[in-house]
């Protein structure tokens, strides 16, 4: 006993010898097993099937859940936005039927606003004379006719504020239309949103860039139109 129990390598070499192993070989022995390796790798091997199989059998219900869940969202959602429209087009309906009535009092006056600011009103009337001589001839008899002020300058005679006679044909197959206004820039920005159009090389700017005078592209009856700071 004593040499067995120097052989085994002490105590625990003792024990695994006399109880632990006869245990293990029993067992082995009554199940048959051979390989331990062998055995563990089935037994992992028949876990990952079962875990698959596990999860096969559960996968339809997490999607059949999320459909449902999802499909109901999505209603909601859709029920929800049906309900804002129809809300947001009653309230739309009620503010115009509100403001209806006062809609022409509210663009009138908007458009006498836009008036006062612009202050459009008739600078003068420009009169295509053939020459200086004609243009002075002309502007003598209006100013001996109807006492007004007769003012000669290096391409017409004013008489008075009024007709401007030009010392030779200008713009214009009879002459011009001098349409004075509050502000020249904002005046042209007000009629080109209505589609007016502008001959850029007439305009003319004062010292700061600000335009102080521009004609229209299109005439009238024989008349340039052209837009003057008051």
């Amino acid at each position: 006993m004593w040499n067995k129990f120097q052989e085994s390598g002490g105590v625990l070499g003792w024990l695994k010898s006399l109880l632990v192993d006869p245990i293990l070989n029993g067992v082995k022995g009554l199940l048959g097993i051979h390989s331990p390796s062998t055995v563990f790798a089935e037994i992992g091997g028949f876990l990952i099937a079962g875990l698959a199989q596990g999860i096969s059998d559960t996968w339809h219900t997490i999607t059949d859940f999320f459909s449902e869940k999802l499909g109901s969202l999505k209603q909601t959602l859709t029920d929800s936005w049906d309900n804002i429209k129809s809300t947001a087009s009653a309230k739309w309906g009620e503010i115009k039927a509100s403001l209806g009535a006062k809609w022409d009092e509210i663009t009138a006056i908007c458009k006498e606003a836009v008036k006062a600011m612009l202050g459009f009103q008739l600078g003068h009337i420009g009169v295509n004379c053939g020459n200086e001589a004609e243009a002075e001839q002309t502007a003598k008899t209006l100013c001996a006719l109807f006492g007004l002020e007769y003012k000669a300058g290096n391409s017409s005679i004013f008489a008075g504020k009024a007709v401007e006679c030009m010392k030779k044909p200008g713009r214009g197959a009879n002459g011009h239309i001098a349409i004075a206004t509050n502000s020249v820039d904002r005046a042209v920005y007000h009629l080109g949103r209505q589609g007016v159009e502008f001959d850029e090389s007439s305009r003319v700017t004062d010292a700061k860039g600000k335009t102080k005078a521009i004609y229209l592209k299109q005439e009238l009856s024989g008349f340039a139109i052209h837009l003057v700071q008051k």
